[in-house]
């Protein structure tokens, strides 16, 4: 029997679900049901490789055990008779992993050497490391849950052999990677299940295409909402990153852009969930302990500072946050001193000076200049200015030279500048501004979002560009900020009757979102190795295989997915059917 192809699970979902009882009643040292033996045995023979099973207690591996090869389901058994002893009522959740072989690598050939610390691995396959015939493995939640890249996790292999240096450790080992099947699943004090079992893909749920609707990026909205208001302390301050393996923020890393975006998108979360007073007075106390921690005034301007920065984009949204909030009266004096810092930096041919301290004219060009043109376009849809009108349109037009000139083309000016030349548009109706948002939305999907072709089938949908690194790695955060744009692109379309791009960016937001659900926790299956799983639900990873969870990966994904719920009917949440398919 062959092994499935990639992301396909070799059980059908009632094989899993008694797969999952067969564990549980050996955990109970109960003997098992020779019928359903059978049936597993036959689905799993193709798995004849090491195989894992590990029992967790609040995400910790209290157990874990490999037999060295299956087959199959009669691997799985001898590893449960062996941990059932030390069972003692004590697991909360288990993980089983059988593999099959894959492909070995010679670490002395350079090729080979690269290639088995690719990250795209990550997650999926089993590695195995053989020097001098003593081999070590690390399963795919042995790297998921420290999120240890292979590249690490051999340094600290050499560290714990006498610190082997890496030429010796080319010369005298070989890996091995094996294809994996994973299954997850929750169990209670008693043996008994309480959530899945599943079949996993990089220890995740795989996300198909069909199951972005309406209904689930509405929940996916609310767990990620969630999220944000759950990582805001007592005092108001919010988290900035999170560490799923350990459960906590112990990174000291800060953001002020990042923080205030987050602010903004819990704001609209409170809109969203129809003015809930409760997400506003927690969005409240938030402001201002930001307030109190990163502003303060210099006569008649006001600056958002950190780590002695004062970036123009942190300056401009923490003025957006203070507008969005219903209690706007009460931080009136900050918010205007704010715009007064932004209009000082503006210079009559239409730039800005993109990093107030210490002052450099275009540190941050692709993002600040355009998070300061969001902020006027919503000063100025809210009153007539003809003069803000007048500098705003001379800096659409500087950008826009800048933006098309060969070098400076870059994915990250797109979103921002989108966003604001729609709200503008939207006033004036001016072709030029059509034309541009067009311009750039068309050139983004060419050439940054991904789908036929990829090599692992959790990654279509994202926006990045292997092609082009000078555009950045793959990041939950662009792809969430690229639909932000994308969705005023696509009612820009719909408003002139452009069929063809409103379709064309339709159908880019649904893989957007389909990449969004599969980087986000959603399920407990999903959460088995986190000390706390319920800091983690509606989090959004930073990538496939990079489980850190940074607040703008949610913030970005989830004020683009209000948008869309916003403006799109039922049926527009319709795509033509699709499945993965191994890179040729």
């Amino acid at each position: 029997m062959s092994i499935p192809p990639l992301g396909t699970s070799p059980l059908d979902l009632e094989q899993v679900r008694v797969l999952g009882q067969l564990v549980t009643s050996a955990l109970r040292q109960e003997d098992p049901d020779p019928s359903a033996c059978a049936e597993l045995e036959s689905a799993l023979s193709a798995y004849t490789g090491p195989a894992v099973l590990t029992l967790r207690t609040k995400g910790r591996a209290i157990a874990t055990h490999w037999v060295d090869a299956g087959p199959g389901l009669g691997a799985l058994l001898d590893l449960v008779a062996d941990l059932a002893p030390t069972f003692e009522s004590k697991a909360d959740s288990f993980e089983y992993v059988p593999s099959a072989p894959w492909e070995s690598f010679r670490l002395s050939k350079d090729r080979d050497w690269n290639r088995c610390r690719s990250n795209i691995w990550r997650g999926i396959k089993t590695f195995e490391l053989e020097v001098d015939g003593e081999i070590t493995r690390w399963s795919p939640y042995e790297v998921v849950a420290p999120n240890l890249r292979f590249r690490l996790l051999l340094d600290e292999w050499r560290a714990s052999h006498g610190n082997m240096s890496e030429g010796e450790l080319r010369k005298r080992g070989q890996a091995r990677f094996y294809d994996t099947a994973q299954f997850a699943g929750r169990v209670d004090g008693e043996g008994a299940i309480t959530a899945g079992p599943e079949f996993m893909f990089r220890c995740r749920h795989l996300t198909q295409i069909e199951e972005v609707t309406r209904a689930s990026t509405a929940a996916l909205v609310d767990a990620q909402g969630n999220y944000l208001l759950n990582h805001i302390e007592d005092d108001g301050r919010m988290h900035y990153l999170w560490f799923p393996g350990s459960g906590e923020d112990p990174s000291g890393d800060n953001n002020m852009i990042r923080q205030w975006m987050a602010t903004i998108a819990l704001c609209r979360f409170g809109h969203f969930k129809n003015r809930d007073r409760e997400v506003y007075e927690k969005v409240e106390k938030n402001i201002r302990y930001n307030l109190r921690h990163y502003y303060h005034a210099s006569g008649s301007h006001g600056l958002i500072e950190w780590d002695n920065r004062i970036a123009l984009g942190s300056v401009s949204l923490a003025a957006i946050a203070l507008m969005e909030h219903p209690s706007r009266a009460s931080f009136a004096r900050p918010e205007r001193k704010l715009c007064h810092t932004v209009e000082s930096v503006w210079d009559s041919d239409g730039s800005f000076v993109c990093q107030i301290k210490p002052r450099v004219k275009d540190h941050g060009i692709n993002f600040y200049p355009g998070e300061s043109l969001l902020m006027w376009s919503y000063l100025l849809k809210e009153r007539e200015d003809h003069k803000l009108m007048a500098k705003f349109m001379t800096s659409f037009r500087y950008y826009r030279n800048h933006h098309l000139h060969g070098p400076n083309r870059q994915p990250a000016f797109v979103p921002w500048h989108t966003q604001a030349y729609y709200n503008v548009w939207e006033i004036t109706r001016d072709p030029e501004l059509a034309d541009f948002v067009f311009l750039m939305n068309d050139w983004l999907i060419d050439e940054m979002q991904q789908w036929e072709g990829t090599m692992t089938p959790d990654t279509p949908g994202q926006f990045y560009s292997p092609r082009k690194p000078d555009y950045g790695t793959p990041h939950a955060s662009s792809t969430g900020v690229y639909m932000e744009g994308l969705i005023d692109a696509w009612r820009l379309a719909k408003a002139l009757g452009d069929e063809e791009r409103r379709e064309r960016y339709r159908i880019a937001m649904l893989r957007g979102t389909r990449s969004c659900m599969q980087q986000t926790f959603l399920r407990p299956t999903e959460t088995v190795y986190s000390p706390q799983p319920e800091m983690l639900i509606g989090g959004t990873t930073t990538t496939v295989y990079n489980n850190r969870v940074r607040n703008d990966n949610v913030q970005h994904n989830m004020m683009a997915l209000m948008k869309i719920l916003e403006f799109f009917d039922d049926a527009e949440f319709e795509h033509p059917p699709w499945r993965w398919s191994p890179r040729d």
